[in-house]
């Protein structure tokens, strides 16, 4: 049903979005224990999921 697939997708972005987050906060913990390789790659991992994840393009630009 049309309920069933909205709660889907709502689910789905949800676990994108926690993904992301998680990354980015991994990515800014490596940030602070002056990890700047590792935390590029969390920050990068932020990005392949999600593209339009502004903080984490920030810090990876920040990074370079």
């Amino acid at each position: 049903s049309h309920t069933a697939r909205k709660f889907l997708l709502e689910h789905e972005l949800g676990r994108k979005d926690r993904r992301v987050s998680s990354y980015y906060i991994q990515g800014l913990g490596c940030l602070g224990l002056g990890d700047r390789d590792k935390a590029r790659e969390y920050f990068t991992k932020a990005m392949e999921i999600d593209p339009m994840s502004i903080d984490a393009k920030y810090m990876l630009e920040s990074l370079s």
